[in-house]
């Protein structure tokens, strides 16, 4: 392990993005077309003019943007859990374990699930790398002509720069324990995914414009949900590499592939005379203009995207199609709490490869593992920098990971046959002045 190495790597990149612009030039240059979306502009509602400049891109893209550094980045920090099981987490009983003085964050059954970006190994370093990716991504559009960039380049552009602004915004004020609810002081008081964070072509923009007004109203394919992180348990999956204008709809399909097939996407519950039905993300309710002929236009993509345990569920669909309890817990490693410990706290002890797992991750790199975590953050581990402690749930979560990886070297399917408890994981009203209490800083 090298010290700061991982991370001069990466700012070293941030500063070649700054030089280069992050573009090179597309050999094919044709001429601009408007992007029609077959019938969903009918239904979407009226949008404010200053979108438009958004609708347009070229029917073959002049520049290709430079998404390295980024997929550099995500590579590092975030901690990929592998599928899910299908398995509920056991409840939790009390608010305080034996031994330490932790309070439980997140309470629910797929607390387990999901990708987690290791916000506790930020240091300085590594926020000042953000914040000037998101500046020179978003800056882009201010040097070249959005109406040039074909619609898969445009695509991965937006659904990184978003997920860039949540991952800086929740850095710099980590912990928070819901995204959702977070508000931000300096944008008066405003709700994380309200506030105008970003300019655009000279556009300000808030996350929810850029995933409701602009991608959700100009690309139809429900596949563009899953590129949206919203930095909680019960959403979708952050990704271990950064989209492209090459990757984009391959990396869309396999995130949805593992949304669906997880208790966070589709989940069964008891129905009506003794039937077990299922309850869908809110997600899909969220994104629900993209699903005309709701909720049988859902019912199919959900079937293109199902394994065996979901199909079955598909086959006998409910009458009332009902939302899922949602995971808003921040999708850290303490659920957005700062845990004190009344015991270890090594993050390098807790999170280390063990000798006999090493062999069995040889196959497809080290993306997203505890190893690259450790090397390309070296600094802040050694320096003992990072922001609050690891909750005894993260060693779990890299016990899961290491049962996953062998699971799936295996080739074992694990067919869901419980039936949901009556706790749910909705947000505990008292979490919302903590949240804005945050905010404060």
């Amino acid at each position: 392990m090298t010290s700061k190495s991982g991370m001069a790597l990466i700012l070293v990149a941030s500063l070649a993005l700054f030089c280069q612009g992050c573009v090179t030039p597309d050999p094919r240059q044709t001429g601009l077309t408007p992007d029609v979306s077959q019938g969903f502009e009918a239904q979407a509602p009226a949008d404010d003019a200053r979108f438009e400049k958004f609708k347009t891109h070229a029917e073959q893209s002049r520049y290709t943007i430079d998404h390295a550094p980024w997929a550099q980045f995500l590579a590092a920090a975030v901690f990929d859990l592998g599928p899910s099981t299908r398995q509920r987490a056991a409840r939790r009983t009390g608010g305080v374990h034996t031994g330490t003085r932790i309070s439980t964050a997140s309470r629910s059954h797929v607390r387990y699930e999901g990708n987690r970006v290791m916000f506790h190994l930020f240091n300085d370093d590594t926020q000042k790398f953000i914040s000037t990716y998101r500046g020179e991504i978003a800056g882009i559009m201010d040097k070249y002509d959005y109406a040039d960039f074909g619609r898969d380049e445009q695509l991965a552009f937006w659904l990184n720069l978003h997920n860039a602004i949540l991952i800086d915004e929740i850095a710099k004020a980590h912990p928070i324990g819901r995204p959702r609810n977070f508000r931000l002081r300096d944008h008066d008081n405003a709700l994380l995914f309200d506030a105008k964070l970003v300019r655009v072509a000279g556009e300000p923009l808030s996350l929810n414009d850029i995933r409701h007004k602009i991608v959700y109203a100009n690309w139809s394919e429900p596949q563009v949900i899953y590129g949206f992180w919203e930095g909680t348990i019960g959403g979708v999956d952050i990704l271990t590499n950064a989209f492209t204008g090459a990757n984009v709809w391959s990396l869309l399909r396999s995130n949805g592939n593992g949304y669906v097939n997880s208790l966070r996407g589709v989940e069964a519950y008891p129905g009506s005379f003794g039937r077990i039905e299922f309850r869908v993300s809110n997600v899909y309710f969220e994104a629900r203009r993209l699903f005309p002929d709701w909720p049988n236009d859902l019912y199919a993509h959900l079937d293109s995207h199902a394994g065996v345990s979901v199909g079955r569920l598909l086959a006998q669909p409910p009458r009332l199609l009902r939302a899922l309890p949602y995971d808003s817990s921040t999708a850290d490693f303490s659920g957005g709490e700062v845990a004190r410990f009344g015991g270890n706290d090594n993050i390098a002890a807790i999170l280390s490869l063990r000798e006999e797992d090493t062999e069995s991750n040889q196959e497809g790199g080290s993306a997203g593992t505890a190893a690259t975590v450790l090397e390309n953050f070296g600094a802040p581990v050694l320096n003992q920098t990072f922001r609050g402690g690891v909750s005894p749930d993260a060693i779990r979560l890299r016990d899961i990971e290491i049962e996953n990886r062998k699971r799936r070297e295996r080739d074992v399917t694990i067919e869901d046959i419980e039936t949901p408890e009556s706790d749910a994981a909705d947000p505990d009203p008292e979490e919302k002045d903590d949240d804005a209490a945050n905010g404060e800083n």
